[in-house]
């Protein structure tokens, strides 16, 4: 099975790198569960989750002055839409990302694979 036939549109949202953290905290909110993923012009450059957002605050830091590129994290692992699942699980455990990005063949963002994608993807290869 490819990483094509998951739902990867789900769980996620876009942010710009220069948007700050009170326009991430805003679509966050707006997020049942999942995260912001950090996109310029089409590419992935990491993710931002809420807990993100709260060590800047827990820092005092002013959030409305804040952009997102300074404290998004970049341990992402960027996997294509064509990938067989199985591959991108052995990458997953050897690279240890903090999130798994779908691209297309021009590294462009397609959608984010979720911990719920991989425990779909995980019973699939079962």
């Amino acid at each position: 099975m490819q990483v094509s036939a998951l739902q990867i549109d789900d769980e996620h949202d876009t942010v710009s790198p220069k948007s700050t953290l009170v326009e991430a905290s805003q679509k966050v909110l707006e997020l049942a569960r999942g995260v912001l993923v950090v996109v310029d012009e089409g590419k992935p450059l990491g993710i931002l989750s809420d807990s993100h957002i709260l060590s800047a605050l827990s820092q005092s830091l002013d959030c409305r002055n804040e952009i997102c590129e300074n404290h998004m994290d970049r341990n992402i692992l960027s996997v294509n839409l064509n990938d067989n699942l199985k591959d991108v699980t052995e990458m997953m455990r050897v690279k240890k990302p903090t999130a798994v990005i779908v691209v297309n063949d021009l590294s462009l963002f397609q959608g984010y694979f979720s911990p719920n994608d991989y425990r779909d993807d995980l019973s699939s290869l079962s």
